[in-house]
């Protein structure tokens, strides 16, 4: 049995922390982002912007705008769920060996949601969610695929004296060097500076770290998923940091397609154990392990530390069904939100049309006895009870919809609280996108110092870190073994400061009469401004004869002079009025003494 330590987080200072890891979503009022360059040298831009005003306003103003050209464009959203595609200038986008490298800003004057695409004519095209400022970190793991092409990753500094170190998975060519993977890359970089970094092999596991928060994007210029099996189409996601990662995660193969997809787990950190359908395996920091789930197949992705998970879709030949490989984040469970404003990509920029869907993941409980809606019908009303799915026996369900175009939003009924996370994606002839649509951005993994320097990551959101030392610590030979580091629910956090709060009460109070009540002074003996007066003598011993029987007479009772004050002597003098005590506070005296 091993002693417990509570290292607290007091409510006061709790709800405060709370405060700093409120829940934050891909929804903000600022967003820095580039593109990276896709497979043919005309491709188009463009961004979906939707209002997110949390205050119903029906009016946004956004602004598009780089640092080389200025503004670019002003945007009105008219309408609480009212959303733009703005088509942007060619040259943002990157081609050839030394491309122009641009920085897109979106400011808004209200919460906004922003998705980009980049489509190329002749069918070379996948999007991303755009992650708002505040939402962007200083350590990144890369994700690309093995590429026909180069595989990419572009990032860019958002604040003055930023450096910026890269440790490699692979050789890269920066500044047309040739550096062999292993290696290190230092950059020192000014606000807006935009750097990509091109490979013919697989980026995966690079690990970018900074001192100030950078916007990281990665994929592919041209990839065959699996390799080998036609046709290569772009790939791009824009990353989230390694504090936003999760532990949880429901994966569900795109419908539309019948040949199954392909997954991907990065791990941040050595010796991170995940599981997958009952299978265990281990991998080190940077490395990453690959699956395929078959169409219309879900599982359950678990791991003991944060690990970020990549869902690809196949290239057109797995199937010859309409589509061709994306890359989307899974969003882990821990990063639920209550609200997602889903736009639809319509048409490509070689108009064709495109066939959107959306793939909701949530509790099952939430699922199948609450309120949660698309389009503000309830989702266990419009389609059959098979369709919604448990996944693995556990306490998540999936379910996957056809969308038409325009604008859909997943949300809780009325006065509901019912969480998910969403994935939106779309097939046409030849071409793919994907990307999370309802992901929170909250950082969630937070790091805890043992004695021994080591560090213990947890889950920021939990309220009271519990340290487990074992009582005979001389068997235990190294200081890891020594200590073990787990978390508190946050949902027991209020059990246990109300037990600590009603314990407080009961040892206060045991203090006060214990302690308090027998050393406090007699009212009557001080007065205001005046020290305390000597207490009287105690009452003189009284002995008591014992008796056997209730007819017995009664026992005599033996004083003992020299047990006697003076006071009590006959013809000594009385005491004074101040120092005289009565019988209740000599009774209260008996009392005590018993």
């Amino acid at each position: 049995m091993l002693p417990t330590v509570f290292i607290l987080v007091c409510c006061g200072v709790f709800l405060g922390d709370s405060a700093v890891h409120a829940l934050q979503t891909n929804v903000g009022r600022e967003f820095i982002f580039g593109f990276a360059e896709n497979y043919r040298p005309n491709a188009d831009p463009s961004v979906i912007i939707t209002n997110m005003s949390p205050l119903d306003h029906e009016n946004v103003t956004v602004t598009i705008s780089t640092p080389v050209h200025g503004l670019l464009q002003t945007v009105h959203l008219q309408g609480l769920d009212s959303s733009k595609q703005i088509t942007l200038p060619r040259e943002l986008v990157p081609y050839g060996e030394s491309p122009d490298l641009s920085v897109i800003i979106v400011n808004a004057d209200d919460d906004i949601a922003v998705y980009a695409i980049n489509d190329a004519h002749d069918r070379s095209m996948d999007g991303f969610t755009v992650l708002p400022k505040r939402s962007l970190g200083t350590e990144y793991f890369v994700a690309t695929y093995e590429p026909s092409l180069s595989s990419q990753m572009l990032f860019i500094a958002t604040e003055d004296d930023t450096v910026i170190r890269i440790q490699l998975s692979n050789h890269v060519v920066y500044k047309k060097v040739d550096v062999e993977p292993g290696r290190l890359i230092t950059i020192d970089a000014s606000k807006y500076k935009v750097f990509l970094l091109e490979s013919d092999k697989d980026l995966s596991g690079t690990k970018i770290t900074s001192n100030k928060p950078l916007a990281v994007l990665s994929g592919n210029r041209c990839a065959f998923v699996p390799v080998g099996v036609l046709t290569c189409d772009h790939l791009a996601e824009m990353l989230p940091p390694f504090t936003q990662w999760g532990k949880t995660f429901v994966i569900m193969t795109f419908l539309g397609r019948s040949s199954g997809d392909i997954y991907r787990v990065i791990a941040g950190r050595d010796n991170t154990e995940v599981t997958v359908k009952s299978q265990t395996f281990i991998l080190k920091e940077k490395e990453f392990r690959d699956f395929e789930i078959l169409h219309g197949k879900t599982s359950l992705i678990q791991s003991d530390k944060p690990v970020l998970v990549i869902q690809y879709a196949k290239s057109f030949a797995a199937d010859n069904v309409n589509g061709d490989p994306a890359m989307t984040i899974v969003p882990p469970m821990e990063q639920s939100v209550n609200l997602v404003k889903l736009p639809t990509y319509n048409t490509t920029k070689d108009l064709q049309a495109v066939e959107n869907y959306v793939n909701i993941y949530a509790p099952c409980k939430e699922m199948y006895y609450s309120n949660l809606t698309l389009d503000g019908e309830v989702i266990r009303d419009i389609v059959s009870a098979d369709r919604i799915v448990r996944v693995d026996r556990s306490d998540y369900c999936a379910v996957g919809f056809h969308i038409d175009h325009g604008m859909h939003i997943v949300a809780p009924g009325p006065q509901g609280f019912e969480s998910f996370v969403a994935i939106a994606y779309g097939f046409a002839q030849g071409n793919s996108y994907a990307w999370p649509a309802g992901l929170a951005t909250t950082q969630i993994v937070c790091e805890y110092v043992l004695p021994s320097s080591s560090i213990q990551y947890y889950d920021c959101r939990r309220g009271i870190l519990e340290v487990h030392i074992p009582c005979n610590v001389t068997e235990v030979k190294t200081i890891e073994e020594c200590i073990n580091i787990d978390c508190v629910s946050y949902d027991n956090l209020i059990f246990i400061c109300a037990g600590v709060a009603v314990a407080a009460m009961i040892l206060l109070k045991l203090f006060s009469y214990f302690v308090i009540g027998r050393t406090s002074l007699n009212k009557q003996q001080i007065a205001f401004g005046q020290t305390a007066l000597p207490l009287p003598p105690p009452p003189p011993e009284i002995t008591i004869a014992a008796f056997e029987t209730p007819s017995s007479p009664p026992p005599e009772l033996i004083i003992r002079r020299d047990s006697l004050s003076p006071s009590m002597i006959p013809g000594s003098p009385m005491p004074s009025p101040n120092t005289r005590r009565t019988s209740r506070q000599e009774r209260a005296d008996r009392m005590r003494r018993k």
